[in-house]
C-alpha cells in the first residue's frame, strides 16, 4: 500500500480509527506488532464482553466471618440426604463443610502426611472423601456423619457380586463414571501402585474385587497418575506428562488408549471438566483442551509468561483449573512463588483477561454458585457476584484496581508523523467519576507522556426514549446507557496506544468502542 504524497494546495484528509471490537482479549506476546486489532497487550480487572466492549470485573466476597483451618487444597459442592446444601473443602488433616456461612470442621480424619489434597466422588446420595496421604481411610459423608471407610487388601476384598463391603482403597484420586466409582493411584498391602486404576462393582462404590484393575504404561518416565476425569463415554486418565482414554462399559471391555505421551496435569485440582471439553494446565507449556477427541492448546496467547518466567519455573506445577460462571479460571504464580493471579478464557470467543486475585480450589456449589479458597488464607470467596464493585477478603471492602491498554494504532504507515486530535469515547453513563486516559507514544510502553480524564456523567448525549431521534445518541439497554465523550489532546506520533485507567471510587466502568482521529504530515524523502 502506498504512503501517499501530499500536493500542494489540498490539505490531508482525517483518518478514522474505530476499536469498538475487543473480543481479542489479552495477548502478551513479546512482539507487539503481531496483535490482532481486537487484542490488548496489557490490562487488568477487566471482563472482555462478547459483543465488542469491556467493563469492570464483578467482585467478590468472603463467606465465612470466622477463620477455619489455613488453606483450601480442594472444594466440592453436595447436597446431603438430609437435603441441605453444603462445599466441602481439604484442609490441613481433615474435611470441612459449610451452607455458605462459617465451617464446621469435624475432626482430624488424615493424620498422615499428605502428598495432595482430598479428592471428591459422590454415588448413590454419599460423598466420598480420600484421604490423600495413601495411609489414611477413605471417609463417607451423608450431609450429618462421617465416617470411615475400611481400607480395600488382602482378606478385604469382596470377590463376588454377593459379599458386602463397607470399603475404599487408599487412593489419590477418585470419580464416579459409567455406573462405577474409580479409584487411581492406589496403595495396597503396603505397596503403593502409581499408575493403577481401580474400579468397584457396578453401582457398589463399596465393594471391590482385587483383580478389577489395570496398570497404565507403568514405568514410562517414572511418571504416575495424577487425575481421572469423566467424559462422556470414557474416563481420561492423566499423568504428569500423558493423557490416556478409558473406554467400555465392562470389565471384559475396559481398554486404554493413548491420547497423548507428552503433555498431562501436575494435580486433580489443575483440570477441569467443563460444557465445552476438558481444560487441563500442562507443567511445559500452559492450558490445553481436550473436545472428548483430541487435544487443543489454548494458551498461545498467554505463552510469553511462561517463557519470560512471569510464572517462575518453580511454579509451573502449582496452577488451579476451575469452571466459573461459563469461563475458565486459571489461577498461578505471577512473579510470585505461590499462586497469586488468576488468568481467565472465554471458551467462546477465546479471549483471555488477567485478576489480581490469589485463588485456590475453584467450585461450584449452592445452587450453582461459583467458590473458590483465598491461597494460604483462612476464608473462602463467593466468585462473581453481579453488582458488586468490590472486594471482600475479610472485614473489609477493598478497590478494585483496572485498566485496559489498547494496542499500537498507526493508521496511515508506520514511517508516516501524524497530528493526533482528540479521541472520542463511548463509555458506560450515569457515573460522575473520572476515568484516567494514559497516552503512550511511537511503541514505547515504558513512558506515559501525557493524560487526560474522561468522566460519565450525562452529557447530552445519553439516548431517551420520545425524547432524541436515531443517530443522534448511543443506545443502551433498558435501565442503562452510554455516554459520548471526548478526550484530550494527544499531539504529534507515528503510534499512539491509550491506558484507560478505571476510577480511584468504588464505582462501575466500562466502554464500548473509541475513535482515534489523525492528520498524516507530509512524508519527506
Amino acid at each position: 500500500m502506498g504512503l501517499g504524497v501530499r500536493k500542494p494546495g489540498r490539505r490531508p484528509r482525517m483518518k478514522l480509527s474505530e476499536l469498538r471490537d475487543f473480543t481479542g482479549g489479552l495477548n502478551l506476546n513479546a512482539e507487539q506488532f503481531r496483535l490482532e486489532d481486537n487484542e490488548s497487550p496489557d490490562l487488568l480487572n477487566v471482563d472482555i464482553d462478547r459483543r465488542g466492549g469491556f467493563q469492570l470485573r464483578r467482585g467478590v466476597l468472603r463467606t465465612n466471618a470466622s477463620a477455619t483451618y489455613t488453606d483450601f487444597l480442594s472444594a466440592t459442592g453436595y447436597t446431603g440426604l438430609n437435603g441441605t446444601d453444603y462445599i466441602v473443602c481439604s484442609q490441613l488433616t481433615t474435611c470441612t463443610h459449610s451452607t455458605g456461612g462459617n465451617f464446621t470442621a469435624p475432626g482430624a480424619f488424615f493424620p498422615g502426611t499428605r502428598i495432595a489434597p482430598s479428592r471428591f466422588a459422590i454415588m448413590r446420595g454419599y460423598l466420598y472423601a480420600t484421604s490423600g496421604t495413601l495411609v489414611d481411610r477413605t471417609y463417607r459423608w451423608d450431609g450429618t456423619t462421617w465416617s470411615p471407610r475400611t481400607a480395600s487388601a488382602t482378606a478385604a476384598w469382596q470377590e463376588d457380586y454377593a459379599t458386602s463391603g463397607t470399603h475404599f482403597p487408599y487412593a489419590l484420586c477418585a470419580a464416579v463414571h459409567g455406573g462405577y466409582m474409580w479409584a487411581a493411584h492406589t496403595r495396597e498391602n503396603g505397596t503403593t501402585y502409581a499408575n493403577r486404576v481401580r474400579w468397584s462393582h457396578p453401582n457398589e462404590p463399596e465393594r471391590w474385587r482385587s483383580l478389577d484393575y489395570i496398570d497404565i504404561d507403568v514405568g514410562r518416565d517414572s511418571d504416575v497418575i495424577t487425575a481421572i476425569v469423566p467424559v462422556s463415554d470414557h474416563l481420561l486418565v492423566f499423568k504428569n506428562t500423558g493423557v490416556y482414554a478409558l473406554y467400555g462399559y465392562d470389565p471384559d471391555t475396559f481398554t486404554v488408549v493413548t491420547v497423548s505421551n507428552t503433555v498431562g496435569t501436575p494435580s486433580q485440582e489443575s483440570v477441569v471438566s467443563t460444557p465445552f471439553g476438558v481444560f487441563f494446565w500442562n507443567e511445559a507449556d500452559g492450558l490445553w483442551a481436550y473436545d472428548g477427541k483430541e487435544l487443543q492448546y489454548a494458551f498461545e496467547k498467554m505463552r510469553e509468561c511462561i517463557r519470560n518466567e512471569t510464572i517462575p519455573p518453580a511454579g509451573l506445577s502449582k496452577p488451579h483449573v476451575g469452571w466459573v460462571k461459563d469461563r475458565v479460571w486459571v489461577s498461578v504464580p505471577w512473579e510470585t512463588a505461590d499462586r497469586s493471579a488468576t488468568l481467565v478464557l472465554d471458551p467462546i470467543t477465546r479471549a483471555w483477561t488477567r485478576y489480581d486475585l490469589a485463588l485456590s480450589a475453584f467450585c461450584t456449589a449452592l445452587g450453582g454458585r461459583a467458590f473458590a479458597g483465598i491461597e494460604g488464607g483462612t476464608r473462602l470467596l463467593e466468585l462473581e457476584i453481579e453488582g458488586r464493585t468490590t472486594d471482600q477478603f475479610d472485614s473489609t471492602s477493598e478497590h478494585i484496581d483496572s485498566y485496559y491498554r489498547t494496542r499500537w494504532v498507526a493508521d496511515g504507515g508506520t514511517i508516516v508523523p501524524k497530528r493526533w486530535k482528540r479521541p472520542e469515547f463511548v463509555i458506560h453513563g450515569g457515573s460522575t467519576e473520572e476515568l484516567r486516559v494514559d497516552v503512550f507514544l511511537d511503541w514505547n510502553p515504558a513512558e506515559e507522556r501525557r493524560s487526560f480524564f474522561l468522566t460519565g456523567a450525562s452529557t447530552g448525549t445519553n439516548a431517551t426514549w420520545d425524547a432524541t431521534n436515531w443517530d443522534e445518541a448511543v443506545w443502551g439497554f433498558d435501565g442503562e446507557y452510554d455516554v459520548l465523550v471526548r478526550g484530550g489532546t494527544i499531539g504529534l506520533a507515528r503510534a499512539v496506544s491509550l491506558k484507560i485507567n478505571g476510577p480511584t471510587t468504588n464505582t462501575d466502568w466500562g466502554v464500548d468502542s473509541l475513535t482515534l482521529k489523525s492528520v498524516p504530515k507530509q512524508v519527506r524523502s
